[in-house]
């Protein structure tokens, strides 16, 4: 974080880490504007796998998403709150200064959910992004969060060859 930042994420906890997918995970965030705004913010959002030591962008998954709520709802585990709601965040007005704390929520991330989306795949993953002024395209904060995915442990006695292997 910088001093000119008016956004400032103050803290995003996710627990477990690593991941245990599929498994419950739950989350906890804090978010700082350090100044009002009289319009939302856009976010670029930057995501990157760690293949043979490097960060690797994974090209279908850099997107800007056009207000800072719709980026939050990303957030949502299982059957949590709205992020915005429970942040009594203004998605479509001015956003007043303060920091903004939700509460730890909950929730289960299920095998069938995996099989759908391959950015849950295992590894390392990277996520980036840049608060900016919709209007000025100024950036205003930035943010990065570091984490890695790892199977769920089987409740299968794993053979022998398995075991050698491993």
């Amino acid at each position: 974080n910088r001093s000119s930042d008016i956004v400032i994420i103050r803290k995003k906890d996710i627990v477990p880490l690593p991941f245990v997918l599929p498994g419950s995970i739950s989350d906890f965030l804090a978010i700082e504007f350090t100044q009002s705004l009289d319009r939302n913010l856009s976010v670029d959002v930057a995501i990157s796998k760690k293949v043979l030591s490097r960060w690797t962008r994974l090209p279908r998954n850099n997107r800007t998403y056009p207000d800072i709520c719709t980026f939050l709802r990303l957030f949502r585990i299982g059957n949590c709150p709205d992020i915005p709601a429970q942040l009594n965040l203004n998605c479509i007005g001015p956003i007043a200064a303060g920091t903004y704390t939700l509460p730890a929520c909950s929730g289960i991330v299920r095998k069938s959910i995996l099989s759908l989306c391959s950015l849950l795949s295992l590894g390392n993953y990277q996520i980036t992004g840049r608060f900016r002024d919709p209007i000025t395209k100024k950036e205003v904060g930035c943010f990065e969060f570091r984490g890695t995915t790892v199977n769920a442990p089987s409740l299968q006695t794993p053979s022998l060859g398995r075991l050698l292997s491993g």
